[in-house]
């Protein structure tokens, strides 16, 4: 991937000629769009990967124009579209699409994408004008919003930094906006094809989609674009500037991981490095419908029982069965295992519903009432948040998390970092309770809105691998959702990677990833304190503290450049270190002292 800098006049941007997306969009200091990019999603909502050829720059000193031709190419999906991108000294930038269908293919989505920062955008006021003239005054919502805050939407025009005003005009569909956060990615997309029509469609052989997006900034609340000078340049990256607030720590959560395929192939190797990393509770999925729900619970509760652990048991179940229950009861009283919580999901339903509610829950606490109860569902937030269950007093609520519903390049995932605090900060106000998240994966584990029906369990387990996985950008993202999670004061328990094998920590042979030497660090912390850094989506971390009063900070480069760090303490100090590309440092607080 090669990033290239541009300029429209006193706009400024990155183009990433990999996939033909325009990246991080600003004037000055403000980010005014995220990205915009072009998007083929098949009858599942998968992103069919596309081919860049025959590509052509212009670039000048205040204007540029692109133009490539893309290929996708997967399954039943045969599809072609010319780019075209081009920025003009006056300030506008305008992104066109033409593609054309190759053989006839059943689509979900075809088009352009447009995102605006979460972070930037919520709270602020826009104008939306709708595709038959009506202007609409509104505001870009700060909790997630379950649907879609705008729809039949022509164009958005919106304030951002000191009350400026930007315009972005989107042609040939009927656009909608939706809350990405609800995919922890962190951004508001708009994009066409209103999700209210029948889908899939049919696209026929030579079938045409025909779209533009234009940016520019515009005369608002009597501010014109002519007041809004500044001497362009693409500023140079300082060196991330990192300190960490010594007065504001936190006791860890609860951290641990799951068990998954693993369960039926444990060996020795692992449970030793297992047993020297220690989790304070392993994962183990329960379903009534699996003839082998009770031999998964056996193994799970032999596996626990050789690291010394606890067990989080997640049920997926579509009704209360006494007979299944009262074995799963009989067998963990045997072993005597502690329970560390109880996970409860409807296997077919999207969100826990309130008969299950009502029929497992008082089963649950007459086992042992101290024993911690979630409920809520196994896929994404934005299932929990369109499917909300029953407000129930003393429940906590549970979901999942992973970066890659949407884009699967390095760099968007490490921007979803940024969404992490607000699904819990939304999921606190709507339910009221504290927040499990389980699990954390690098990839989603399953669609949980596939229009062809589920697929097979050996298509899901392959889809659900990623080659990083054994990497140290995968150590170092989820560094990064330590760094923000853990520091939440309402956040109860982190559940991560697998154990072991292709989603694991380690193979199954015991050879550790470098996850496996950040889960040894993180489980020696007894407190967590909060980093601030100047450039955070690059350099996360935190600082913590062992059970010997011992401080140390951890600092996590998830980019693919080594970067020089400056570490800055309470006395006015300051010190540089060097952090491998994608890759974590731990640093102890004395050494760094005395140096």
């Amino acid at each position: 991937m090669a990033l290239s800098a541009l300029k429209s006049g006193r706009l400024t941007m990155l183009f990433d000629d990999a996939n033909g997306m325009l990246r991080d969009i600003y004037f000055e200091e403000s980010e005014i769009v995220r990205s915009i990019y072009a998007a083929v999603r098949d009858r599942d909502w998968n992103s069919i990967p596309y081919s860049i050829q025959e590509m052509k720059v212009e670039d000048f000193e205040d204007s540029f124009s692109i133009r490539w031709l893309a290929l996708c190419s997967s399954g039943d999906v045969h599809f072609e579209w010319n780019g075209l991108i081009t920025g003009s000294a006056e300030g506008i930038v305008r992104y066109e699409f033409q593609g054309t269908a190759l053989r006839p293919f059943l689509k979900n989505r075809i088009g352009l994408c447009v995102l605006h920062p979460s972070r930037a955008a919520e709270g602020c006021a826009c104008t939306v004008e709708q595709t038959d003239g009506a202007m609409i005054e509104g505001v870009f919502p700060s909790w997630i919003s379950p649907h879609q805050p705008f729809r039949n939407i022509r164009s958005i025009t919106h304030r951002f930094g000191e009350n400026r005003w930007a315009k972005v005009t989107m042609e040939g569909d009927t656009f909608e906006m939706e809350d990405q956060r609800n995919w922890t990615d962190a951004s508001f997309k708009t994009y066409s094809t209103p999700l209210e029509l029948p889908f899939p469609v049919r696209m026929e052989k030579g079938a045409l989609v025909d779209q533009s997006v234009q940016i520019e900034l515009v005369e608002n609340h009597g501010i014109a674009p002519s007041a809004f000078q500044s001497k362009v340049s693409v500023p140079e990256l300082a060196i991330p500037k990192v300190a960490i607030d010594w007065k504001s720590g936190r006791k860890r959560p609860a951290i641990g991981l799951q068990i998954g395929e693993w369960n039926h192939a444990k060996s020795e190797g692992v449970i030793e490095r297992l047993r020297s990393i220690g989790p304070d509770h392993l994962r183990v999925d329960l379903r009534w419908s699996d003839p082998s729900w009770q031999t998964n619970l056996e193994n799970a509760i032999s596996i626990a029982s050789d690291v010394r652990t606890k067990l989080e048991i997640a049920f997926h179940v579509p009704h209360f069965e006494q007979t299944h229950w009262t074995r799963c009861r009989y067998l963990l009283e045997e072993a005597g295992i502690p329970v560390a919580r109880w996970l409860v999901f409807h296997s077919k339903e999207k969100a826990t519903s309130s008969t299950l509610i009502d029929e497992a829950i008082p089963w649950l606490r007459s086992m042992d009432g101290s024993i911690p109860i979630a409920i809520g569902t196994d896929a994404y937030f934005a299932e929990l948040n369109r499917n909300r269950p029953r407000r129930t007093s003393g429940l906590l609520v549970s979901y999942s998390i992973n970066p890659q519903v949407h884009a699967t390049d390095s760099r968007s995932i490490r921007e979803t970092l940024e969404a992490l605090a607000d699904t819990v900060d939304s999921a606190v106000h709507y339910f009221g309770s504290s927040v499990v998240i389980s699990p954390v994966t690098l990839k989603p584990r399953f669609n949980p809105n596939a229009t062809s029906g589920p697929a097979s369990i050996e298509d899901q387990l392959r889809e659900a691998i990623d080659p990083r996985q054994g990497e140290g950008f995968a150590a170092a993202w989820l560094a990064g959702v330590i760094a923000v999670l853990a520091n939440h004061a309402k956040v109860h328990s982190l559940t991560l990677y697998e154990v072991a094998g292709p989603r694991g920590i380690m193979d199954c042979d015991a050879r550790a990833y470098p996850t496996a030497s950040f889960m040894e660090q993180l489980m020696r912390c007894d407190r967590i304190y909060p980093m601030h850094c100047t450039q955070l989506r690059d350099i996360l971390g935190f600082g913590f503290e062992n059970a010997k009063g011992e401080r140390s900070l951890l600092v996590a480069n998830l980019t693919d450049v080594r970067s020089e760090v400056e570490i800055e303490y309470d006395s006015g100090c300051s010190s540089r270190v060097k952090v491998d590309a994608e890759s974590i440092r731990v640093l102890p607080l004395e050494g760094l002292l005395h140096e």
